[in-house]
């Protein structure tokens, strides 16, 4: 795991991946920007870029274990991708709640 994750194309291949999320986030924002409904893809898109990131993470923490906190830029990415997921499931409690509002409790 080590090896796979100090290897020069992994971090190539994240920086592509990285890249591709930066241009889903434009198309997202410009839709909102002018008015228009965000495209179903774009929010497809999304989760699917946090689980590569969570995995990514996974295997730095596995690999490099207490010395993944010396690099300030795994330390960034760690802390990005926590609070996007707790965003992201704020999202979806809050979403739930309003379509459904009488599911998680009785009433």
């Amino acid at each position: 795991m080590y090896q796979m994750v100090n290897y020069q194309l992994f971090d190539w291949c994240i920086g592509v991946i990285v890249f591709a999320n930066m241009a889903v986030v434009i198309v997202e924002t410009d839709a909102q920007a002018i008015g228009h409904k965000v495209p179903g893809w774009v929010l497809m898109l999304n989760p699917v870029f946090l689980a590569v990131y969570s995995v990514e993470l996974s295997a730095k923490l596995f690999a490099f274990r207490l010395s993944f906190f010396h690099e300030v830029w795994n330390v960034n990415d760690l802390l990005l991708v926590s609070v996007d997921s707790i965003l992201l499931m704020l999202g979806s409690s809050w979403v739930n709640s309003h379509l459904y509002p009488s599911s998680g409790y009785l009433g």
